[in-house]
């Protein structure tokens, strides 16, 4: 990170914005602390972003289910979860916009359920059966080992979701109302949304082809890329 920011500054870069999280604090020593510590020690004027934990998680990361089941070593912690597309938007208005300088914005949604009744609302919303699994945070761990998970993200997840379990996590941001004068999306309206179909218009497509046979998509090669607006259920 400080050699990106030298070379930001020698460049004249005039803002760098950085996705932090919101839980930095429950691992004071680990990568995304430092990585804070070195944009606040540069030269180039910055905005750090922490969001809360994502309702896509839910879907497409960590909370996903497998075999009908998602685990967590949470208990019955609670978490206001963001909506990606809310975190988005907020990271593009301050990089795009005066002001926010030297500012830590804290994000998250509109409200804080249980993996209990978030899972509960998903399965509704899915029309799928879902059951939440309280793992015990060592069998957590030692879960994330057996799949070959390095080491150092194991231990900032348990961190993270040791914040969760502890209800340290719980509270409530109000980042996105003071950037976007907005409310945040709520988790209930995320998954009205997620499970919603629509059909990509024409000019879409050719827009995600356009870009596939440019220069910038140089490195993506064997991929198989749906395009199907949530016409096929993700989970």
């Amino acid at each position: 990170m400080s050699e990106l920011l030298a070379i930001a500054e020698e460049e004249s870069v005039e803002k760098a914005v950085l996705l932090s999280a919101r839980g930095v604090e429950f691992l004071t020593d680990g990568a995304v602390a430092r990585a804070e510590q070195a944009l606040r020690a540069g030269l180039v004027p910055w905005t750090i972003l922490r969001p809360s934990h994502f309702a896509q998680n839910f879907t497409e990361a960590m909370f996903a289910p497998i075999d009908g089941y998602v685990h967590a070593p949470v208990g019955a912690g609670a978490e206001p979860f963001v909506d990606i597309e809310d975190l988005a938007e907020v990271a593009a208005f301050v990089l795009t916009h005066a002001g926010w300088g030297r500012e830590v914005v804290d994000i998250s949604g509109l409200a804080a359920p249980t993996f209990v009744e978030a899972v509960q609302m998903l399965s509704d919303s899915a029309g799928e059966r879902y059951e939440y699994v309280s793992d015990a945070p060592e069998q957590h761990a030692e879960r994330l080992r057996s799949d070959g998970t390095p080491e150092g993200y194991i231990t900032w997840r348990m961190a993270m979701l040791g914040g969760i379990r502890r209800g340290d996590d719980a509270y409530l941001s109000t980042g996105v109302a003071r950037v976007l004068g907005r409310p945040a999306t709520t988790f209930q309206d995320w998954l009205v949304r997620e499970h919603t179909p629509r059909f990509a218009p024409p000019e879409e497509i050719a827009q995600i082809i356009g870009r596939l046979v440019s220069d910038a998509a140089a490195s993506i090669v064997g991929d198989d890329i749906v395009v199907d607006g949530g016409t096929v259920p993700a989970i």
